[in-house]
Formats: structure tokens, C-alpha cells, sequence
């Protein structure tokens, strides 16, 4: 069955196949000349994940997004993996930190795009908490009221071939609104035989909305 999965960037000039580990499964070592690498590729249980969220279903240009990534490894076996989050020129990175349940080398902080290589043990996972400010003004090319996507893929490199590629990709989208701004209450009083007015703009929300208050 093919998996579409890629074993590599490297120009094979040998190939060979047996069950190196003797779990009953073939496995793949690959030869290569020059620059390349002679690489071992073992058909282990691979079965990892990702989730992402940011908690909110809209946001104003200039606000800040607090993104959630949580990256599982289900299998028995250890994962090394890449975790590169995709950059934007809608949103501006700042710190990041992670927070591992189980086991793995990976580090726990950082700044700017989450772009990770790390290992993570079986049954284990790990979460990233990172903040992006969405750019104000937006560009004229991503009209208030639009879509803002951010996504992240993770790719295993070591630890076996995942057989379920569906959840190695994850996204959260955000509608944007304009620049928040704060809304205005007008009084306009006359005297005590006339009525007074309230006026009150609600200008952050997607429609300008106003109110008024007679009193």
C-alpha cells in the first residue's frame, strides 16, 4: 500500500529490503554516494498528531491570537518529528513556550515561527503556547471581515512510517474585524422639560452598531 510518505531528499543509488529488527515487517536501507547519506528505515508503529486552536472566533486588526499546538505521539515506540508552524504576513510571532507531558528532547521556550525538530517518547505529547499580533492596518489585499488561517504540519523523520497521515496537519481560522477602537457614549441634555439622550457606538464589533437611550 502506498503511504505517500517520503524517505528523504537524498538521491538513492542502492536500496535494499529485509526485517532488520525481526518484528515481521521489511524495512528499507538506502545507499548513496557524494554528499548523501547511507540511511536505515525502520517500518515501526508511527502514529502521531496535531490539534491546533486559538480560543476565539474573531479578532481585530492589531490584537493579539494565543495559539494552542498540541503534538501526540500514540505509538510504543519513540518519534523523532519536525513541528514547523507557517508563517504569515498577516501575523507577527512573539514568544513561545512548551510544555512536554511524558517524555522528550525538545526545548520548552522561544520566539518568532515554532520551526522544531524534536523527539518525543511513546505515549507522549507535547504543548506549544505561542501569541502572534495580527498586522494593523491590514494589508488592502485581506479586507476586514476576511479569513485568517494559520496552520502547522507535523512530519515524522525517524520512529516509523505514520499509517494515518489525516491528523498530521492542523489549522484554526479567525474572522477579522477592523482595528478595535473604543466606543463613544455622547450625553446631550437640554433642560428638565425635555428628554435626554444617550448615545452610545459600538464600533469593534463587524457591524459599526449604535444605540440610543432616552431617558
Amino acid at each position: 500500500t502506498d503511504q505517500g510518505a517520503s524517505l528523504g531528499a537524498d538521491r538513492t543509488h542502492g536500496i535494499g529490503l529485509g526485517d532488520l529488527d525481526r518484528d515481521g515487517d521489511l524495512d528499507i536501507v538506502t545507499a548513496n554516494v557524494g554528499d548523501g547519506t547511507n540511511q536505515v528505515w525502520v517500518n515501526a508503529d508511527s502514529r502521531i498528531s496535531v490539534t491546533k486552536t486559538s480560543k476565539v472566533t474573531a479578532v481585530a486588526s492589531g490584537e493579539n491570537l494565543a495559539y494552542e499546538i498540541v503534538v501526540k505521539n500514540h505509538a510504543a515506540t519513540e518519534a523523532e518529528l519536525t513541528v514547523p508552524d507557517t508563517a504569515s504576513d498577516w501575523l507577527y510571532f512573539g514568544d513561545w513556550t512548551a510544555t512536554v507531558v511524558g517524555t522528550a528532547s525538545a526545548s520548552t521556550s522561544g520566539s518568532g515561527v515554532i520551526a522544531e525538530i524534536i523527539k518525543l517518547g511513546p505515549s507522549s505529547s507535547i504543548t506549544y503556547a505561542a501569541e502572534a499580533r495580527v498586522a494593523g492596518p491590514l494589508p488592502s489585499n485581506h479586507p476586514a471581515g476576511g479569513i485568517l488561517t494559520n496552520r502547522v504540519i507535523v512530519h515524522s523523520l525517524r520512529g516509523g512510517l505514520d499509517d494515518d497521515f489525516s491528523d498530521n496537519t492542523a489549522h484554526d481560522s479567525d474572522i477579522v474585524l477592523p482595528s478595535a477602537s473604543r466606543g463613544s457614549i455622547s450625553f446631550i441634555e437640554r433642560d428638565t422639560n425635555f428628554v435626554s439622550l444617550i448615545h452610545i457606538s459600538e464600533p469593534t464589533r463587524p457591524r459599526l452598531i449604535s444605540y440610543a437611550v432616552f431617558c
